[in-house]
């Protein structure tokens, strides 16, 4: 299933700004919090299966400039892969104006080598979020890139 690049709880001595340490566990970048671009706070449920999630999400943008074969060195305990897609596809997505998007990406080999992905997904294919998150997270990261000047220092 396709989720989140980056994602950890805090403990309940830490602040958000020490959850940056599961970006560099997770996908061997070590960025700084104030490289981070908030797009704010979203409430998110996963209801599946018996199983209850409730979380208040911060989530965060991060302008890489290079390509994501280059920049991520992946936990493969943790990170299968990472994928991108186009955020007008994926947006569209969210909202049931597209049935399926491409992804490219890369995976990672048992023998840590990595390995080209590319396929088609729909939003079976995405862990469970609650509609409502997709939808705030598509609409705040949309209202970033239409303030370029602010998004891309």
């Amino acid at each position: 299933m396709f989720d989140i690049t980056a994602a950890g709880h805090i403990l309940s001595d830490e602040t958000i700004g020490d959850g940056v340490r599961e970006i560099e566990e997770e996908l061997g970048i070590a960025v700084s919090f104030e490289e981070l671009i908030s797009i704010g706070v979203i409430k998110d449920q996963i209801h599946e299966n018996g199983f209850f999630d409730n979380e208040r999400c911060h989530v965060f943008l991060y302008n890489a400039e290079t390509t994501i074969e280059t920049l991520y060195k992946l936990q493969k305990e943790e990170v299968s892969g990472v994928v991108t897609a186009d955020f007008q596809d994926f947006y569209k997505l969210c909202r049931g104006l597209e049935k399926k998007i491409a992804v490219e990406g890369f995976g990672v080999a048992e023998d840590g080598r990595k390995t080209a992905a590319g396929k088609t997904i729909t939003t079976n294919d995405l862990v469970p979020h609650s509609p409502e998150y997709l939808l705030q997270v598509t609409d705040l990261i949309s209202k970033k890139l239409k303030d370029r000047k602010s998004f891309w220092k």
